[in-house]
């Protein structure tokens, strides 16, 4: 277990990359999981949590004391060195305090320095849609991605992930945040490969499956 220890106001937090988390910390983490996102957006939590044991996709975690306050999940898209930030979340009595913020900038240190990743794609809501209060949170969360060094990802505009709650899509975009100065927001060849390898990894869709061909085909460069 890495850890690095910040103070969020009064409140010293402890940021660890996990593999196990005590009974205690696994409900924290269900109880924020279910809390912070939407059924489409959720995939089996005991599932995730396998995987994470594994090693297949890593956990992020903020503790205060031994309580879990925040996490981040993230999954590396094999071949390649680009991770997949798939849940940032933070409990939310813990919230603006700096505490999301601490947790991706040290992830993407751990990610860089250990695991030798180039860049993290993350999918946000666009807010350009829903009702005038979400699209203000969605222009909040997309602000707080971009203090952390995120981008647009501009040749995605009409990016669609699978609903993981029933049949059907969400409209989502994509951000790129780049780990070393050659991380460029990819274009081209080189997004398509990350489309691929994020739909057929992160949400276990064929290669062939019409939404992936369909997102193909809807990139503007």
């Amino acid at each position: 277990m890495r850890k690095d220890s910040v103070k969020s106001g009064a409140i010293r937090i402890s940021i660890a990359q996990q593999s196990r988390l005590d009974p205690g910390q696994v409900e924290q983490f269900r109880a924020i999981y279910v809390s912070s996102f939407p059924a489409s957006e959720r995939g089996d939590f005991d599932e995730l949590l396998d995987e994470i044991a594994r090693g297949t996709r890593s956990l992020f975690t903020a503790l205060a004391a031994k309580n879990l306050v925040g996490f981040a999940v993230t999954l590396r898209l094999m071949p390649t060195d680009v991770h997949a930030l798939e849940y940032l979340a933070v409990d939310q009595a813990s919230r603006n305090r700096g505490i999301g913020e601490k947790l991706m900038r040290r992830a993407g240190k751990i990610l860089r320095t250990n695991y030798h990743a180039s860049a993290i794609i993350l999918e946000v809501e666009p807010d350009d849609e829903g009702t005038p209060e979400e699209r203000q949170l969605h222009s909040r969360r997309i602000r707080f991605y971009r203090r952390v060094g995120a981008k647009m990802v501009d040749c995605a505009p009409h990016y669609r992930a699978p609903n993981l709650a029933s049949a059907g899509t969400v409209n989502l975009r994509l951000m790129w945040i780049p780990l070393n100065d050659s991380a460029d927001v990819p274009t081209g060849p080189q997004l398509r490969d990350v489309l691929l390898n994020l739909y057929t990894q992160s949400y276990d869709l064929a290669p062939d499956d019409p939404l992936v061909v369909a997102s193909m085909q809807d990139l503007v460069c």
